[in-house]
């Protein structure tokens, strides 16, 4: 590959009891074949060895990068916190988060910033991941549907109609976007990725797509979303009667609105009449007759469907 450019790049290693696999991850921000990074690792008060772990890893390693600096705190604040402390500490123009136990492929960075050179008006790139599980098999490439709408109202649509989460491991962003919108949202301590998403798409900057896989994503290790702990649910939940509901009645998108109103009840319901939202065919059931939206969503389902067969 030829060369791309000499702006630095800030990547953000965010770890939490990150001991066991935060080598693995600096590891692949070392390797990584563009030259201009900085490297910030900012860790959320971890009690166990990830801060020695890290410490002594950019002692080792310091001279590989333009910079290399470790931020803690003595305290667990949150995922949106640790975020908030590593971009402000931060000086390159674009930022690269990775959780402390994904990976980055070689050409990661030089990707991103060779297709942000060909977008000038690009604030915010995704590419696709590649998750891969306890024994290190690698599982089908994932990639948001609403990355492939071509406007920021019709990803938001996508993101909040059809439940399109972006994959947050292969995100690049620009500092100035995150100064703009006021970083992440630190009132949902569980909860970065979708205040972050929304507000961006509400504000009308669009998710640029770079269609190959970036990254590597360890998807067994209980992350948030997947856990049991339901915090995660209830502050989405919280979320969308802070923010979004209140958003979509004044943008006067009714059906939206009462779609998202209709997927809290599914939510908050689940447990105490479980008999119909376990079910598969009854829970459909009850989503076509009460949603119109969901017509659209099961009809692009079949159609998705029957294109792969």
């Amino acid at each position: 590959m030829g060369k791309v450019g000499d702006d630095l790049v800030s990547v953000i290693v965010i770890t939490y009891k990150s001991a066991a696999y935060v080598t693995e991850t600096l590891e692949s921000v070392k390797r990584q074949s563009y030259p201009h990074i900085e490297l910030i690792i900012t860790d959320d008060g971890s009690r166990d060895d990830t801060i020695e772990v890290c410490r002594k890893w950019i002692e080792d390693n310091r001279s590989r990068f333009t910079d290399a600096r470790l931020v803690t705190t003595p305290v667990n604040t949150g995922v949106p916190s640790n975020c908030n402390r590593g971009w402000r500490a931060a000086t390159g123009p674009w930022l690269k988060f990775i959780a402390g136990d994904d990976i980055l492929l070689d050409h990661c960075i030089e990707e991103f910033v060779r297709y942000a050179k060909t977008e000038p008006d690009a604030s915010f790139i995704a590419a696709g991941i590649i998750p891969f599980d306890e024994n290190g098999d690698r599982e089908p490439e994932y990639t948001s549907n609403a990355l492939r709408k071509s406007t920021s109202e019709a990803q938001f649509t996508a993101l909040l109609r059809d439940n399109c989460m972006m994959p947050a491991p292969a995100l690049f962003v620009k500092k100035a976007l995150l100064e703009k919108i006021g970083g992440f949202d630190e009132r949902y301590s569980m909860l970065e990725d979708v205040p972050f998403y929304v507000k961006t798409l509400a504000s009308g900057y669009k998710f640029y797509f770079l269609d190959k896989p970036l990254v590597r994503y360890r998807s067994w290790l209980g992350s948030i979303v997947n856990s049991s702990d339901n915090r995660h649910s209830e502050q989405v939940l919280q979320f969308s009667k802070d923010y979004v509901i209140p958003l979509l009645i004044r943008r006067r998108r009714f059906l939206l609105c009462w779609h998202i109103l209709v997927f809290n009840f599914s939510i908050e319901k689940s447990a105490s009449v479980s008999w119909l939202f376990d079910n598969t065919k009854l829970r459909n059931m009850f989503w076509l007759a009460v949603d119109p939206l969901y017509w659209l969503v099961f009809l692009s389902k079949m159609k998705r469907r029957a294109s792969r067969s």
